[in-house]
């Protein structure tokens, strides 16, 4: 459901909400431990019409909120991204036994 929909029927406004949001997201990133991560799936998506696009990769051995990190764009720029992320939060790139993705022409390019 949109933000402005729940906000409406919540009854504070759009921005209110989005606060709230950001504290919360903020406060579980902060929080977040990716110490054992070994198996990620990555899957790139169009966020609006046309060619905007973002890359979200999930903690596949996760079965509570599995989605661990998020990207506007797609590509090698993606995955250059998540490792600095992932080593942020006590993770290690080179941990990373198995990864599923649906592999377009965009990561595999040079």
């Amino acid at each position: 459901m949109p933000v402005n929909a729940v906000a409406r029927h919540v009854e504070v406004t759009d921005t209110r909400l989005w606060r709230i949001v950001h504290h919360y997201v903020f406060k579980a990133i902060t929080a977040l431990n990716l110490k054992s991560l070994m198996v990620i799936s990555l899957d790139e998506t169009a966020s609006k019409r046309g060619h905007n696009y973002i890359t979200v990769f999930i903690y596949l051995d996760r079965p509570y909120k599995p989605v661990i990190f998020a990207t506007s764009g797609m590509g090698k720029e993606c995955l250059t991204k998540s490792c600095a992320f992932f080593e942020t939060h006590k993770g290690r790139s080179e941990n990373i036994s198995e990864a599923f993705c649906d592999m377009s022409l965009a990561f595999l390019s040079p």
